[in-house]
């Protein structure tokens, strides 16, 4: 949920720089880009602290059943740590798609997703870590794709 939330916001930061870029302003693109930074980084803290505060009451009202409350809250509490490199991850990838460049963020899900499943056979098969295990996973592949995503941004200056 959070996430197509933060996708949807960020289809209107394509939109925006997708258009100041067309049109070659560069300072309304300049000042686009870092609002939607901004924007974003806030928004991405505010969820965070929302989930983890309220992972518990979460539990409860999805009605989990008692024998998967403790793997639940590990799983929702280790997710919400990660929802800056959800938020991070995909301003970025508008900023670029924006930019034209559609090929570079999707590389980035690509790796993202082959790091995910690796890590999940690796921690739950491996190491029993079990729901705890999945969302460490999805957080290092959240977080690696969100910091190759920076890279690239910075390298296109």
């Amino acid at each position: 949920m959070v996430t197509q939330f933060i996708i949807g916001l960020a289809t209107g930061v394509t939109v925006l720089v997708g258009r100041y870029f067309g049109e070659q302003k560069e300072r309304k693109l300049s000042k686009a880009t870092g609002a939607a930074i901004v924007f974003f980084g806030v928004l991405a803290l505010i969820l965070s602290v929302i989930y983890v505060g309220g992972h518990q009451m979460m539990v409860e009202l999805m009605q989990t059943p008692s024998e998967a409350v403790a793997a639940t809250k590990q799983y929702l509490f280790t997710c919400a740590l990660g929802i800056v490199f959800i938020a991070g991850y995909n301003v970025v990838s508008s900023i670029l798609t924006g930019l034209g460049d559609s090929k570079t963020p999707f590389l980035f899900i690509l790796i993202a997703c082959i790091i995910n499943v690796v890590l999940d056979i690796v921690l739950v098969r491996y190491f029993y870590m079990g729901a705890l295990g999945t969302a460490i996973a999805t957080t290092i592949a959240q977080a690696g794709s969100f910091l190759f995503a920076l890279l690239v941004l910075k390298k296109k200056d």
